[in-house]
């Protein structure tokens, strides 16, 4: 007799996000498909993972290719909106070569349940302080910006207490950390 469960059996019903694309999304596919040898269709810009074992899923950048000077913001359309299931929601993370390669310090973004609109991803463009040259940094129609990653809504209880009772909780909890910001240690 086995006893090992299946593991395609242990998973629980995994959810259904709902994704539409923006209405002039063909349009602007189109109107980079003839300048360009590097086709990009709309089904491209729903979520996609590169590997099953991803936990985020990668969206792009909806707009025309964009300049952004060094040190200044940027809001990239990703051309897409979401209808998450009951319960449900998006974090909206930069992708780790946003930071590494093109030096954008992405802002994260919470989508709610019930928000409806196209979505965006903002951040700020820092170059590297060892490049002298510090030229303006190009997003391209299409490049993978962001990733979405759903998240279960949790709830809470918010009490409101003394600092005096907080500081006794603690005590009683014996804590082992006193600080933040690295306090846990660098190895």
């Amino acid at each position: 007799m086995n006893h090992h469960a299946n593991p395609a059996q242990s998973f629980e019903k995994l959810p259904v996000f709902g994704f539409a694309l923006i209405d002039d999304l063909s349009i602007f596919c189109d109107a980079h498909n003839k300048k360009s040898d590097d086709r990009i269709f709309p089904v491209q810009f729903l979520p996609t993972q590169a590997n099953s074992t991803d936990t985020g899923w990668d969206v792009r950048y909806a707009g025309p290719t964009v300049e952004v000077s060094p040190f200044s913001y940027v809001k990239l359309n990703l051309g897409i909106r979401v209808c998450a299931p009951a319960g449900w929601g998006l974090r909206l993370h930069p992708r780790s070569s946003t930071f590494v390669k093109q030096f954008i310090h992405g802002h994260i973004g919470i989508i709610d349940n019930e928000f409806n609109n196209v979505m965006h991803f903002c951040g700020q463009y820092i170059p590297d302080e060892r490049d002298l040259k510090k030229e303006n940094l190009v997003i391209n129609f299409g490049d993978r910006v962001a990733q979405v990653v759903p998240e279960k809504i949790q709830k809470m209880i918010v009490q409101q207490f003394t600092n005096a009772e907080l500081d006794g909780m603690y005590e009683n909890k014996k804590p082992t950390r006193n600080g933040g910001f690295g306090s846990s240690g660098k190895r």
